[in-house]
């Protein structure tokens, strides 16, 4: 049976395995991005009041704190 998809479109293998390791290799850590302070903090906030706002839908109130306590860089 022909159709789309059946040919294989690796015809390079080695490039195919090298560029898969350049990809999703777990040696190199991920290049950190500076980020302005201020913007960071009014993320921060506003997670911390969005969590506030809505705190009486959830099921488990502390660990929701926890999980964004976790989120926020101290």
């Amino acid at each position: 049976m022909s159709g789309k998809g059946d040919r294989n479109r690796t015809a390079d293998r080695e490039a195919f395995w090298k560029n898969w390791d350049n990809i999703y290799s777990k040696d190199t850590p991920p290049a950190k991005v500076s980020e302005d302070p201020v913007a960071r903090k009014l993320r921060e906030w506003n997670w911390m009041y969005d969590c506030l706002q809505n705190i009486h839908l959830y099921e488990h109130p502390a660990q929701e704190a926890k999980e964004l306590l976790k989120r926020i860089k101290v």
